[in-house]
C-alpha cells in the first residue's frame, strides 16, 4: 500500500508539534510538597507544618516554619499558610500570604526578627527529564527587620527590597544531590540603620544575578569547609553598585564606593577551590557633610585566589593574584591625610598608577582547615608557615616598585615565643627621590612621614640615578638587616 504522502515527515510533524504539551511530566500537589521537604531536609533545613490538608489536587499547610540552622546565619520562616495545586497541564502552582515573618540570627551574635512582603508571589514547579523545577517569581519583595546587636545589645534596623525579581530552583535529576539555582533581579536595594534612624551602611545594584550549579551535601557546610564539597560552580555579577558606608554618624562622614560592573566566579572540588572578581570603574570617595574630600578610582581591578589542598594533603597551597590598572588619585586626597594639611589646596596633578600582585602563603592543612570554619588556629612547634612573593609591581605617582622574595616562619615551641621568620626579599624603587618630594610638595607628609623618608633613602643603595636597591634578610634569631644594617 503507498500513502500519497511521507508518512515519516507527518509523524516528526506531529511529534514536534505537541511535545511542548506534554514535556513537563505531571507531578502531583502532594509529590511537590515531599519534594521540596526532602531538599529542605538534605541541605540542613526543614519545612514543618503544624497540620497538613490533603483534597483532590490540593495541599495546604498550615502554620509552616521553614528554615535552616548554620553558618553564618540561621533563619526561619513562618508563613500562616502554603498551599500546594495542581493544574491541568501537569504543573503545580504553590502560594503563600503576601505577609511572611522572619527570623534570623547572625554570626551566632545578632538577633533579627522582622517580615518579608511579597505582593504578587507566585511559585511553579514542574517535572522533566532534568529533574523538578521550583520558579518563583515577583514585582517587588520587601524585608524589614529589627537587629539587637550582642554584647552591647544595641539596636539596628535593616530594610532591603528586591524589583522585578525572579529565582528558579532546579533539583532531583541524575546527578545525586545537584542542585542548579539563580537569582536574579532588575534592581536591589540594602540598608542599615542605627537606633536613631540613622544610615550605617546602604547598597543600591542594577542587574543583579547570582548562578550556582553544583553536588553537595549540604549548603551550609560549603560555608564552613569548601574542602568538603563534591563540586560546585557559582557566578554573581551585577551591572552596577553605589554602597555608602558611614565612618561617623555625628559628623556626616562616610565613604562612596561605586562600580560599573561586576563579574565573579567561584568553584570547588575535591581539594581545590578557585575564585575571581573582575570589577571595572571603580570609585572611592571620602565625603564630609556633602563635600568630597578626596577620591581613588581604578579602570579594571582583578582579584584571584586558588586554594590547593585539604583531603589528604598535609599542607595547603594559597595562590594569590591581584591586578588594579588605571589607579588614580584625586590630589586633594592628600590634604585629608593630616589634620595640619586638611584644606590645601594642591594644584598639580598626579599620573596614573598600577599594582600587580602574584604570591603564594602555604600552611599544614590542619591549620587550614581551622581557618575556614572561622575556628582559633593553633600552631604546633613543627608547623612552618611559607610565604612567596612571587611578584610585587606597583605604579604609584611616578615611581615604580618591584619586589620578590620568600620568607618562611617556624612556629614557636613555647607558647610565649614568637615565630621564627628565615628568609629573604628583594626590593627595587625607581624615582624613590622624586616620589618623595612630590609627596613634601603637597603637605602629605607630616613630621614622622619626613624623618621615615630619610631612613629610608639612607639605608638604600643607589645603582643608579635615583633607583634603590634594598635587600631584607630575616633570620631565626629574629634578627632583620635592611642592606647588611641591623634594625632588629
Amino acid at each position: 500500500m503507498e500513502f500519497p504522502v511521507d508518512i515519516r515527515r507527518v509523524t516528526t510533524g506531529l511529534v514536534l508539534a505537541i511535545w511542548p504539551l506534554v514535556s513537563h511530566a505531571e507531578i502531583s500537589a502532594y509529590e511537590a510538597y515531599q519534594h521540596l521537604q526532602d531538599l529542605a531536609s538534605a541541605q540542613g533545613g526543614e519545612i514543618r507544618p503544624e497540620s497538613v490538608f490533603v483534597s483532590e489536587g490540593v495541599v495546604k499547610l498550615n502554620r509552616v516554619r521553614i528554615g535552616a540552622v548554620g553558618f553564618p546565619v540561621d533563619w526561619g520562616l513562618t508563613p500562616e499558610w502554603i498551599r500546594f495545586e495542581e493544574r491541568s497541564n501537569g504543573t503545580v502552582r504553590v502560594s503563600a500570604p503576601e505577609v511572611v515573618p522572619v527570623e534570623q540570627t547572625i554570626f551566632g551574635a545578632h538577633r533579627a526578627v522582622g517580615t518579608i512582603l511579597a505582593p504578587g508571589f507566585s511559585g511553579l514547579m514542574t517535572r522533566d527529564q532534568n529533574g523538578v523545577t521550583f520558579s518563583l517569581s515577583g514585582t517587588t519583595m520587601w524585608q524589614y527587620s529589627a537587629i539587637t546587636a550582642m554584647p552591647d545589645g544595641k539596636q539596628r534596623q535593616f530594610a532591603a527590597e528586591l524589583h522585578d525579581w525572579r529565582a528558579v530552583l532546579v533539583s532531583g535529576g541524575a546527578r545525586t544531590n545537584s542542585v542548579d539555582a539563580a537569582l536574579s533581579a532588575g534592581l536591589l536595594n540594602a540598608v542599615l540603620r542605627d537606633g536613631q534612624g540613622a544610615n550605617l551602611f546602604h547598597t543600591a545594584i542594577e542587574g543583579f544575578r547570582a548562578d550556582y550549579f553544583g553536588g553537595f551535601r549540604n549548603l551550609f557546610d560549603l560555608m564552613a569547609d569548601p574542602f568538603g564539597m563534591d563540586w560546585f560552580r557559582a557566578k554573581v555579577s551585577f551591572k552596577s553598585v553605589t554602597t555608602v558606608v558611614s565612618t561617623d554618624v555625628i559628623e556626616d562622614n562616610h565613604l562612596v564606593i561605586r562600580s560599573e560592573g561586576l563579574e565573579g566566579e567561584f568553584s570547588s572540588r575535591p581539594d581545590n577551590v578557585k575564585s575571581e572578581i573582575f570589577s571595572k570603574d571603580v570609585t572611592v570617595q571620602a565625603i564630609s557633610s556633602g563635600v568630597v574630600l578626596g577620591d581613588i578610582s581604578a579602570g579594571e581591578v582583578v582579584l584571584a585566589n586558588d586554594i590547593i589542598g585539604g583531603g589528604g594533603s598535609m599542607t595547603t597551597d594559597i595562590q594569590i593574584q591581584s591586578q588594579i590598572s588605571e589607579l588614580e588619585i584625586n590630589r586633594q586626597f592628600f590634604a585629608t591625610l593630616d589634620q595640619d594639611t586638611a584644606g590645601t589646596t594642591i594644584d598639580e596633578s598626579f599620573p596614573t598608577g598600577r599594582l600587580d600582585l602574584e604570591g603564594s602563603v602555604t600552611i599544614p592543612s590542619s591549620q587550614a582547615r581551622r581557618l575556614f570554619a572561622r575556628d582559633s588556629m593553633e600552631f604546633q612547634p613543627t608547623d612552618v608557615i611559607d610565604w612567596k612573593l612571587e611578584n610585587l609591581f606597583v605604579e604609584f605617582l611616578g615611581a615604580s616598585l618591584l619586589a620578590s622574595g620568600e620568607v618562611k616562619q617556624t612556629a614557636p615551641v613555647e607558647s610565649r615565643e614568637g615565630f621564627r621568620a628565615a628568609g629573604q626579599v628583594r626590593v627595587e624603587i625607581l624615582g624613590l627621590k622624586k616620589l618623595l618630594r612630590k609627596l613634601d610638595s603637597v603637605n602629605a607628609l607630616n613630621q614622622r612621614g619626613k624623618i621615615a623618608s630619610r631612613l629610608i633613602l639612607s639605608a638604600g643603595q643607589e645603582q643608579m640615578q635615583d633607583q634603590f636597591v634594598y635587600t631584607l634578610v630575616f633570620s631565626p634569631d629574629g634578627q632583620i638587616q635592611i642592606n647588611g644594617f641591623v634594625i632588629q
